[in-house]
């Protein structure tokens, strides 16, 4: 199957199959620019397109460019900044798998590395759908893709024929049930979401079921003179239910270049902290010229600017971290919950391996619990549960301590196990040192001597 909107100016000829919005372009590869749209003479395009159908898209390509859906200029002959946006709108279910191939990849190519023989990133590997330049790309039905590189890329990469470069953002929203599924490997780097500048909203209305298994990029201009090659990005996810989970981490080139992660997790919706793939995606130390100098190296932090909980204990977020990197919050409302396996019997902050959560700005009204097993834990021993729960406390910071001090509330727990619906056995609340460290401070339950009055004695 091909279609494609208006008329068609040229086609790659490696692409299988594709839906092409506005424009189709292989601009992965800085320079390698083929393009096919919706021209007249005068070079100008439409700048909108209503999809109703259902459509299943398979792209196996035998080169390196394969996108399911793509939209948007990717031309230096193409119209000017902020002119002409591709807007395409998708009212049906898409579907991106094939159970005839391996693996049930619907989107795949032979090289999955923009075509550099030595080069090991993920920053030119296929996708399902990608927002280019002056893109605006809608989809109102379901979502069911299976990719052998990146689920959502927005990437408004453009040069204009001069030399100048000039970009402006490109977005994605995605409004129905969602399923984005990304390959786990350890050697390799794959997105579920891949935001090179624009926003993409993933549930924004927050009424659907999303299931992302993949990590997450989001970059931002940190000098702003980073262009074309990424600008600023937002992504925002909603996972507001039950069915709703997320398995993955968010890379990045470094705090400065990490955009804004926005992330609402309640009412029972799971996020398992845990990288799928290879962290570090970009892979300088192989990436061509020029963009190498551009692009900087993983630093082993997960960056949010927000996290949303739920708005009470009972509507709460889950998150099951197993990472070792931390998550860094710089903004924190609502309620969530957070599990930690510890090895040995968990009264060491050795005993945790997995990284840190730590808290800048909270807003009132606030909570958040860290739960630990009770494997290799005496909780008939008072010391000893005492013991793990400060080592469990101390795996929390709220560095707006001093700032807002009541707006935060921690509590600690020992439970039958590491399941939101396991019995809790023992709790106690997180007390913050003045630098925002959490502590537990058990509390005496019993007085076996006499207050007399006496400072000194009592």
């Amino acid at each position: 199957m091909r279609l494609s909107f208006g008329k068609k100016r040229s086609w790659k000829k490696h692409l299988a199959v594709a839906i092409t919005a506005g424009l189709l372009s292989a601009a992965y590869a800085p320079g390698a620019w083929a393009e096919s749209g919706d021209y007249d003479n005068q070079g100008h395009t439409p700048t909108s397109k209503v999809e109703n159908q259902n459509i299943n898209i398979t792209v196996h390509s035998s080169d390196y460019s394969a996108q399911g859906i793509n939209v948007g200029y990717g031309s230096p002959s193409a119209g000017k900044k902020g002119t002409n946006r591709f807007v395409s709108v998708f009212n049906g279910n898409i579907t991106m798998k094939d159970a005839g191939y391996s693996g049930g990849w619907g989107i795949t190519a032979d090289n999955i590395h923009g075509g550099y023989s030595v080069y090991r990133g993920a920053r030119w590997q296929p996708s399902g759908i990608r927002a280019g330049l002056c893109a605006d790309v809608t989809v109102n039905g379901d979502l069911d893709i299976a990719v052998y590189g990146s689920g959502l890329v927005t990437d408004p990469y453009y040069t204009l024929k001069d030399g100048t470069p000039e970009v402006d953002n490109s977005t994605i929203n995605v409004n129905g049930n969602v399923k984005i599924v990304t390959p786990e490997l350890s050697n390799e780097a794959f997105y579920a979401i891949a935001n090179y500048g624009g926003t993409i909203n993933v549930n924004a209305a927050g009424n659907k079921n999303v299931v992302l298994l993949g990590n997450v990029l989001t970059m931002k201009n940190d000098t702003g003179t980073r262009a074309p090659f990424f600008v600023n990005g937002i992504t925002n996810i909603t996972l507001n239910n039950a069915a709703s989970s997320w398995t993955g981490v968010v890379d990045n080139t470094g705090k400065a270049q990490t955009g804004q992660v926005n992330l609402t997790l309640a009412k029972g919706a799971q996020w398992e902290h845990r990288s799928l793939s290879m962290t570090n995606g970009m892979h300088v130390a192989t990436m061509p010229s020029p963009s190498n100098d551009n692009y900087g190296t993983y630093d082993g932090v997960t960056y949010l600017n927000r996290l949303t909980g739920g708005t009470n204990a009972a509507q709460t977020g889950y998150i099951y971290t197993s990472s070792s990197a931390p998550i860094n919050i710089a903004n924190y409302s609502g309620y969530t919950t957070v599990f930690y396996a510890h090895n040995n019997a968990g009264t060491a902050s050795a005993d945790y391996t997995a990284g840190d959560v730590i808290i800048g700005s909270a807003a009132q009204n606030s909570g958040i619990a860290l739960v630990t097993a009770s494997n290799g834990v005496n909780t008939s021993d008072n010391d000893q549960v005492n013991k793990v729960l400060n080592a469990l406390a101390g795996k929390l910071t709220y560095t707006g301590y001093s700032a807002a001090p009541d707006n935060l509330a921690g509590t600690v727990k020992i439970a039958g196990g590491l399941t939101s619906d396991a019995v809790v056995l023992k709790e106690g609340n997180i007390v913050f040192n003045d630098n925002g460290k959490g502590t537990y401070m058990a509390r005496k339950t019993s007085f076996t001597t006499v207050l007399t009055g006496d400072k000194a004695v009592d």
